[in-house]
C-alpha cells in the first residue's frame, strides 16, 4: 500500500495505491492522521489505484470520516474500480459516503 497526499484547493487528496488489508491498515490510518492538519475540512480519496480493501481498511475510512466530521468537514470517495467498487457496493459504503467517478468531480462537489 502506498498513499500520496496533495492539496487541491481547500481539500486534501489522498491517492491510495495497492492493497489495504489487516497487515497494513494501521499504517494506512497513521499516515492519514499525520497528513490531516486542523485546517482541512475536506478529504477526497482517489481510489483509482486501489486494488483491494479489507474490512480493516473500511474501518479506517469510517474512523477518518469521524475525524473529518468532528472538524465540520467530510470525505468523498473517487474513482473506485473493479473489485474495490464491488466491495463498496456490497458493504453499503456508497450509501454512507458521496462517491464520484473522478477526483475532479469529487472536488467540484465540495
Amino acid at each position: 500500500m502506498d498513499i500520496d497526499f496533495q492539496m487541491k484547493g481547500n481539500a486534501l487528496v489522498a491517492s491510495v495505491h495497492g492493497r489495504v488489508d489487516t497487515g497494513n491498515a494501521s499504517v494506512f490510518e497513521m499516515k492519514l492522521v499525520e497528513a490531516l492538519s486542523q485546517e482541512e475540512k475536506w478529504l477526497v480519496f482517489d481510489l483509482s489505484g486501489l486494488e483491494y480493501i479489507s474490512s480493516a481498511g473500511l474501518r479506517v475510512l469510517l474512523s477518518t470520516a469521524k475525524i473529518m466530521k468532528s472538524k465540520g468537514g467530510d470525505i468523498r470517495l473517487a474513482a473506485t474500480q473493479g473489485p474495490v467498487k464491488k466491495v463498496f457496493q456490497i458493504s453499503g459504503f456508497f450509501s454512507l459516503f458521496k462517491h464520484f467517478d473522478t477526483t475532479d468531480a469529487a472536488l467540484e462537489n465540495l
